[in-house]
This record gives structure tokens, sequence and C-alpha cells, in this order.
């Protein structure tokens, strides 16, 4: 900005006035943006919180959209594992623009509960076709995001004689859950056994012949 001089007198001096320039600087500004907590896949959206010395709009990024989209200031979760969210000012006319801040957003994974069905067969039997019942899906998801489906097994044959036998699950793969399994029963009762008299014929007079 121009610095003016005007006026100026004395009986000794004549003044020659030289202007002079007023030079404003850029305020410098920082950003305060804390630790993100842990996630689990499924949580809500959440806001983030960061500041700017100059009251300037804080603008967010996150480094990994398969993990965590930002749109404003509300993050998305999207899928597990970890992001870097950065908070940037760029500054205007009065203010320099921030050192950015980062932190990193780590999302879990969802727990999902396995259960295998109770069954029951006879003895002698196949065993029946296990299922699992699944608790803990969320965002509306069902058994089609697993990348590997449980299974169910038992030790139990058709030979085993009668009496329960555990129905263990097993073996479920998934990007975004941990597993957690509940045993079933396999309960196994007696076969049907028909007897049967064999049809006999004797005289009159004659002792029974021998009943099979």
């Amino acid at each position: 900005y121009p610095i003016t001089l005007t006026g100026g007198s004395d009986n000794n001096y004549s003044f020659s006035l030289v202007d002079g320039t007023l030079s404003v600087t850029l305020v410098s500004q920082t950003i305060t943006f804390g630790a993100l907590s842990d996630k689990t896949y499924g949580s809500s959206p959440f806001l983030l919180t960061g500041t700017a010395s100059s009251g300037l709009a804080i603008t967010y990024a996150s480094s990994n959209a398969a993990v965590a989209t930002v749109s404003g200031s509300t993050v998305t979760i999207v899928g597990t594992g970890a992001t870097t969210i950065t908070a940037s000012q760029s500054g205007n006319a009065n203010y320099n623009s921030a050192a950015s801040v980062i932190q990193v957003l780590t999302v879990n994974k969802a727990s999902l509960t396995v259960t295998a069905d109770d069954k029951s067969r006879a003895y002698g039997a196949a065993n029946p076709t296990f299922t699992l019942s699944y608790s803990g899906f969320v965002n509306s998801e069902d058994t089609s995001v697993l990348t590997t489906a449980p299974n169910a097994a038992t030790s139990a044959s058709v030979i085993s004689d009668t009496g329960s036998y555990t129905i263990i699950p097993s073996g479920g793969v998934a990007d975004n859950y941990t597993f957690s399994y509940i045993n079933g029963t396999l309960s196994i009762g007696k076969a049907p056994l028909t007897a049967t008299a064999d049809n006999k014929s004797r005289a009159q007079g004659v002792a029974n012949p021998t009943l099979t």
C-alpha cells in the first residue's frame, strides 16, 4: 500500500516529498486435526472435526477409497483396512496455505457369527445335509459377499451308534468379516426294526414246529 507524504513547511527549508510503501504480508495458519479412533466395518458415517487457526474451511481427502470415502467433512466406511485422511487449507488473499495434517483411519472387520443348525436322523441312515445360520451381516449384506462360505461336518458316519454328535462349522473367508463359530448337534435315534413271525403249519395232534 502507498504511504503518501503531504504538507510540511519551514522558514529555512523547502520540502521534497517522497512517498513510501506499506507492505502487508500474508498471515501463516495452522491446522488442528487429531488422531482418528479405529472403526468397524458397518459403522455409521462420521464427521471430521479439524479446524484452521484462520477459521477457514478445511478440505479432507482419503488415500484409499476402497476403505473410506470423504464428502465434505463426512467419512463413509466402505471396506476394511487402513487409509490416510489428509486435512488441508489452501489459504486466501490474507492467509498462506497451511501445512497439511495427516491421520490414519483403521477400519476393522465386523464379526459374523455362524451357527450349525441341529439335525437328527435314524441309526443306519445317511447324514442329512447340514445347514448354517448367520448373525452379524451389516449393510444389508448376505452370504454372497463371502469369499468362501463356511461348511459343517461331523464325525458320525452311517454306522455310528445312537447318541449325540457335534456338528462343527468352519472354513469361512471374507474380506470384511471375521468368523465366530457355534457348534450344532446331530442326534442319532434308534432305527425302526420290524420282527415278523413266519407262518407255520402242522397236522392236528402233532407238536408245534419250531417257530421262527
